[in-house]
C-alpha cells in the first residue's frame, strides 16, 4: 500500500526444522507493547513472519534499542522447551555493551530493580556482573546545553546547537544472573556508566 512503512530484511544466521537465530536490527520494537509510540510501523514479530511465510514463536526478546541474536521457534511446543531451557540455572545469558567512561576490569551491581510497567512498583532482586573487554576515546556529537542562569555570550555556542567533543568509553561483557526490565541498561545508569547511545537510561 502507498505510504507503507518498508519491510528491513531479518538476516537469519541458522535454520533449524523447528527453530531458527535470527539477528535483530537495532531500534526495532519485537512486537506491539508499551513502547510504541505513534512512529511505529514496523515490528520483528510481523516482519519475520511475512518473510519465512510461516507462523513463528519468539524463544527470547530482546529491547527497541538492542542489537543481537534471537531464537524463534516455529511451533508453540519447540518454544515452550527453549524457553525453560534458557530460564534454567544453568543457562548463560552474556550481552556485549558500549558504555560511557573507564571502567573497572571487573564489577558488578546488585542494586534491586522494581518492574517499571508494574502498578505496584516492588523491588526485587537483581544481579548483574561486568567484564572488560577494551576502552577507547571517541568524538562525540551532541546539542549543547548550558548550565542554569548562565547568560549566553556572543561567540559562545548556542542551546541546541551541535558540538563536538571527546569521550572515554568502555567495551563490557555483561552477565544476567536474573531477569528484570531493562536490567543491564538500569545497572549502568546507576553506576554511572550510561550505555552509549540509550535514549532511556543514558544520555543518547
Amino acid at each position: 500500500a502507498d505510504g507503507a512503512a518498508p519491510r528491513p530484511h531479518i538476516p537469519v544466521v541458522h535454520m533449524e526444522e523447528r527453530f531458527c537465530v535470527i539477528s535483530k536490527p537495532g531500534g526495532m520494537l519485537v512486537h506491539r507493547n508499551r513502547e510504541i509510540n505513534k512512529e511505529d510501523r514496523v515490528f520483528l514479530l510481523q516482519t519475520l513472519r511475512d518473510q519465512l511465510g510461516r507462523q513463528v514463536f519468539l524463544v527470547n526478546r530482546l529491547d527497541r534499542a538492542t542489537s543481537g541474536l534471537m531464537v524463534v521457534a516455529f511451533d508453540s511446543e519447540t518454544c515452550a522447551l527453549l524457553q525453560a531451557s534458557l530460564q534454567s540455572d544453568s543457562a548463560e545469558k552474556e550481552y556485549v555493551v558500549v558504555c560511557r567512561g573507564r571502567t573497572e576490569s571487573v564489577f558488578e551491581s546488585r542494586r534491586p530493580l522494581s518492574d517499571k510497567y508494574s502498578k505496584a512498583r516492588t523491588s526485587r532482586e537483581a544481579h548483574t556482573s561486568f567484564r572488560t573487554l577494551a576502552h577507547f576515546d571517541i568524538e562525540i556529537e551532541e546539542p549543547f546545553i548550558p548550565s542554569r542562569g548562565v547568560p549566553e555570550a556572543e561567540g559562545v555556542i548556542l542551546e541546541g546547537e551541535a558540538f563536538r567533543r571527546n569521550l572515554t568509553v568502555s567495551v563490557v561483557s555483561a552477565t544476567l544472573h536474573t531477569g528484570r526490565t531493562h536490567q543491564i541498561r538500569r545497572h549502568l545508569q546507576n553506576l554511572a556508566h550510561h550505555p552509549l547511545g540509550d535514549t532511556s537510561y543514558g544520555k543518547g
